[in-house]
């Protein structure tokens, strides 16, 4: 909600929706309810929830549930942290496992394992990955697995010992 209020049309149109959005954005990890959020945008809670469910068209806690999984969402992409732990990172607190699992998946469509899963599998590979040794069986990763640049590499070294032992 909060994003999506101070970033859209509706900040101009709804003062007190663009409040009730830097209030939350503000203590976005932090419990609070919906007359607290209404008390700092100067309306009452009837009226923020109105505003809310008229302008973004969903319910308050449901915005603010989404606000909660995008900061999830953006600290599952960069940081190697659980899943628990997000899910209990001061910048998301969700009050357990399940109501964050639930609001990923409404926001997101898929669990936040899943999420972070497709996430790994779309990530380029490092240098430092292409050079690791297989830890299953302590060899070398396959050519398969290589970038091209490291099979150019490879063959422009087989290359050089083949040129040095014909010289022999």
């Amino acid at each position: 909600m909060s994003e999506v209020i101070l970033n859209g049309d509706m900040t101009r149109r709804y003062p007190a929706l663009r409040q009730a959005g830097r209030y939350a954005l503000k203590r976005l990890g932090e419990s609070r309810s919906p007359a607290e959020i209404a008390q700092a945008a100067s309306v009452s809670r009837r009226s923020l929830c109105t505003l809310a469910r008229e302008s973004l068209g969903m319910e308050l806690m449901e915005a603010i549930g989404q606000d909660q999984a995008a900061q999830a969402k953006r600290l599952s992409e960069i940081t190697e942290q659980p899943i628990a732990g997000i899910c209990h990172d001061p910048a998301v607190q969700f009050r357990n496992l399940w109501q964050f699992r639930r609001a990923f998946h409404r926001s997101y469509g898929r669990s936040p394992t899943h999420y972070r899963q497709e996430v790994a599998k779309r990530r380029p590979p490092t240098h430092c990955d292409r050079h690791e040794e297989n830890p299953s069986n302590g060899t070398s990763p396959s050519r398969e697995s290589q970038s091209v640049p490291a099979l150019a590499e490879e063959i422009g070294r087989n290359q050089s010992r083949a040129d040095a032992h014909c010289k022999r």
